[in-house]
């Protein structure tokens, strides 16, 4: 069955402008019912956006999962899964394992193990870069959705995440308050869910 899931999926990114190198470098891996939160049976879903994902591909940088979380399609977008391993506060602070590695050859930035901070407004990462002493901070703003198909809530870039993806890739393209995705908490469903 696996080898059915990675062949639609890489068809359907080929078709979206993703090409066959990317993915080995980017592997789409699906996604088990034991990876998600084993209580509750959730993950949080990041559909991206679209002009966020072509900004990457223009400055050549492939976004990819790392385990557990999975990469799919989600309404025609690129998107990500992140299984909840733990809430808390009536799911105002949600705590995820794996993450994304934003790679350009050998550099790269990993963010991965999300908290979600509902009430603050904020999400903060693990943030590990080329290799570099890891270390936790915000990452993204949480905004409210201006595409509900894609999301519940707008992720946006802060300031200090944008500086930092502009260091890393030596660009100068990403700004503070760029949209990045729409994210929405998600059930896992018998048929597997989205």
């Amino acid at each position: 069955m696996r080898p059915r899931i990675l062949t639609a999926v890489a068809a359907t990114l080929t078709t979206l402008g993703v090409t066959t190198a990317s993915l080995l470098v980017a592997p789409v891996t699906a996604v088990a019912d034991s990876d998600v939160d084993a209580k509750k049976g959730r993950f949080t879903r990041v559909a991206v956006a679209p002009a966020f994902y072509q900004k990457l591909q223009n400055n050549r940088i492939t976004p990819s999962p790392t385990d557990p979380a999975s990469l799919f399609v989600y309404e025609g977008t690129p998107a990500f899964r992140f299984p909840i391993v733990e809430a808390s506060n009536n799911d105002a602070r949600l705590e995820h394992v794996g993450g994304i590695k934003f790679a350009r050859g050998d550099t790269y930035a990993t963010i991965k193990a999300f908290t979600i901070k509902a009430r603050q407004g904020k999400v903060s990462a693990k943030i590990v870069i080329s290799g570099e002493r890891p270390f936790r901070d915000n990452v993204f703003l949480i905004r409210k959705s201006n595409r509900p198909r894609l999301g519940d809530v707008r992720l946006v870039l802060n300031r200090a995440s944008a500086n930092g993806l502009n260091f890393v890739f030596d660009t100068n393209n990403f700004d503070a308050y760029e949209n990045v995705g729409f994210a929405s908490v998600v059930r896992r469903s018998a048929g597997g869910g989205r």
